[in-house]
């Protein structure tokens, strides 16, 4: 997984660390001089997909560890866990607001999420087959999701 920080002067990038197999970190990139800036740990399987708030404070994390992880952009301290999914998280995206969250699985679903206090938004959305994308609207108020049927 990678991303672009919102300035553009950061890089996130994710995946699986070939010498633990039980941690999975992400690398804060320096856009310009390729530096690295950080090394965020606390996955424990392969990092899928990974999402930047507009204002750049906040960095989302999900994993084949069914965890979302979200990383105070300041200081690179996990700020939550959030535990729904039974299956590995392979989408997320973040509302133009930045105050809800969508994930998607291979369990199966999409879930929302407030991320004022990191809880899920009723309860998950069901599809036919392991979902595998997830997008907002231009305007936050329409979800796209596509899953493997």
């Amino acid at each position: 997984a990678v991303v672009y920080s919102p300035d553009t002067t950061l890089i996130a990038t994710g995946g699986l660390d070939a010498r633990d197999d039980n941690e999975s970190s992400i690398k804060i990139w320096d856009a310009k001089t390729g530096d690295l800036v950080a090394t965020l740990k606390g996955h424990t399987s392969e990092v899928l997909c990974l999402a930047w708030t507009k204002d750049g404070k906040i960095l989302i994390s999900g994993s084949w560890d069914y965890s979302i992880r979200t990383w105070n952009t300041t200081n690179w301290k996990q700020t939550a866990v959030l535990l729904e999914h039974t299956r590995g998280v392979r989408g997320i995206a973040i509302s133009p607001n930045d105050r809800i969250l969508a994930s998607v699985s291979g369990d199966q679903t999409a879930q929302l999420w407030n991320l004022d206090n990191g809880q899920p938004i009723g309860s998950p959305l069901q599809h036919p087959n392991q979902v595998l994308c997830v997008s907002f609207s231009a305007g936050g108020k329409r979800l796209a999701s596509g899953c493997s049927d």
